[in-house]
């Protein structure tokens, strides 16, 4: 386990995650504002290469209880050259009750304490109001709005130091 919180466990993604980690990238409702489903095919590759990728850190949050996969939140350089971003996905039957806010905070000191970074971005459609308020509730501002995907994005950014 890589960090932990009161009720969450966050550890790095491994092989005997995959066929959990799958289901996010599949289904309708987590895949709304990221560009939709994607085949299970193509998340087991897109996975396995986060998995392998140098510069990328993916984690898998899970129940401390039940050990329940609740979601999978990431740290990965950003579009734009230098940044890094911090990106969550959260299974819809574990929405609404505080685990994106607590693992992604927790992510936060992790780039702060071991990634050493001095600040980071997230990016999310504009019509995407539960992430925007999650974002701005971290404590994260307003860095420009563009166009990508064919959507409306806004790009926050926090500073760690």
């Amino acid at each position: 386990m890589i960090m932990s919180t009161q009720r969450l466990q966050i550890s790095h993604l491994v092989e005997a995650d995959l066929n959990d980690a799958v289901t996010l990238y599949t289904n309708h409702k987590v895949r709304r504002y990221l560009g939709g489903v994607i085949t299970q095919e193509k998340a087991f590759v897109r996975l396995r290469e986060s998995m392998q990728s140098a510069d990328e850190y993916i984690f898998v949050v899970r129940l401390r209880v039940t050990d329940e996969l609740l979601g999978l939140v990431y740290v990965h350089p950003y579009h734009e050259e230098g940044e890094y971003e911090v990106s969550w996905m959260f299974l819809p039957q574990h929405w609404s009750n505080g685990y994106a806010r607590e693992s992604v905070t927790a992510l936060l000191g992790y780039c702060k304490e071991k990634l050493k970074l001095r600040c980071v971005v997230s990016e999310t459609q504009v019509a995407n109001e539960p992430s925007r308020r999650l974002i701005e509730g971290l404590g994260y501002r307003v860095l420009r709005k563009c166009e990508r995907f064919g959507a409306a994005q806004v790009v926050y950014v926090i500073d760690l130091i």
